[in-house]
């Protein structure tokens, strides 16, 4: 088989561990869409099936495309240095851009708005026909948080303190949620556990912490444990939304990104230090790599607006 040939070639050989791990990542999402549609890349492919099968691994950000095209160029540039395709194969993989590609409207990429966000979030606990939904409000709370702008590492050192009765803080700024929203966080406030369906009814005692997530063992949990937590909460429907802290984090941003730019005439993403304002990175203190993430950031913008306005 050509695929197998292609591991034990140079080409493959020579890259290290990691490299070879991703390869064989990438290729194997080209055999699932061989597999799903009949069609085969050692037959060569013409452009519009390229797209689809971009398009079929759900690609969400401008970076992971390139990535995934790079890969998938080193295995067509094989296949055409031993005569299974045609040379042209290679131009027909590289006129293929980012703009080619579809909005895959069977899963939630980005989310609009928070109520959407909400929607999800309410349609999952529903799914789990769980004894106590409370056991999912520091889960639920997280992707609020991650919503709201702050990344794993801020959630876990998120305190107490800084739930209000009538809203939120976040980095010094007064947030007021929607009051559906705000009460999982006065709630995860001042919870003291929940309650689990074993053998007979278990109640799971937080912690006693000053931090807004914590559990039964950890008063101070870590960034780990927000994304197996939030993955585990995902898994609830199959992974039909994307409930992740990236997703969700950059669906917020975005959304307040548009919001920004329709009520300002000075709304210029070319410039560093208003895009890293906006997009709450940093793209001055590196200027080579940072312009290539502003950029990319840009992109993934625009898909979001093509998504929703």
């Amino acid at each position: 088989m050509i695929r197998t040939t292609f591991f034990e070639d140079p080409a493959f050989t020579m890259m290290s561990a990691a490299q070879q791990k991703e390869f064989r990542r990438v290729l194997k999402k080209v055999g699932a869409f061989e597999n799903s549609t009949g069609q085969k890349l050692d037959k060569g492919f013409t452009k519009e099936q390229y797209v689809d099968l971009f398009n079929s691994m759900n690609l969400r950000h401008v970076n992971s495309f390139y990535h995934h095209k790079t890969q998938l160029a080193k295995y067509v540039k094989y296949l055409v240095s031993i005569g299974i395709v045609d040379a042209e194969q290679s131009s027909i993989l590289d006129s293929v851009s980012q703009d080619d590609l579809v909005v895959n409207g069977e899963k939630v990429h980005y989310y609009k708005n928070i109520n959407m966000l909400y929607e999800a979030v309410k349609d999952t606990i529903e799914s789990s026909e769980s004894y106590d939904p409370a056991m999912f409000i520091p889960t639920v709370v997280e992707i609020f948080l991650s919503w709201y702008g702050l990344t794993r590492d801020e959630i876990v050192d998120y305190l107490k303190e800084d739930v209000l009765d009538d809203g939120i803080m976040i980095k010094g700024e007064k947030i007021t949620p929607p009051p559906h929203i705000l009460k999982y966080f006065t709630d995860m406030r001042d919870a003291i556990g929940y309650y689990q369906q074993a053998r007979g009814v278990i109640f799971h005692t937080y912690v006693v912490s000053e931090y807004l997530i914590r559990s039964e063992r950890k008063s101070h949990v870590q960034p780990m444990d927000i994304t197996n937590q939030m993955s585990r909460f995902n898994r609830i429907m199959g992974c039909a939304y994307s409930l992740n802290p990236d997703v969700i984090r950059e669906s917020g941003i975005f959304f307040r990104a548009y919001q920004l730019e329709c009520e300002s005439t000075q709304f210029d993403l070319d410039d560093p230090v208003f895009a890293s304002k906006v997009f709450g990175d940093d793209f001055t203190s590196d200027p080579k790599k940072g312009k290539k993430k502003q950029y990319s950031y840009i992109a993934d913008y625009k898909r979001y607006k093509q998504l929703f306005y």
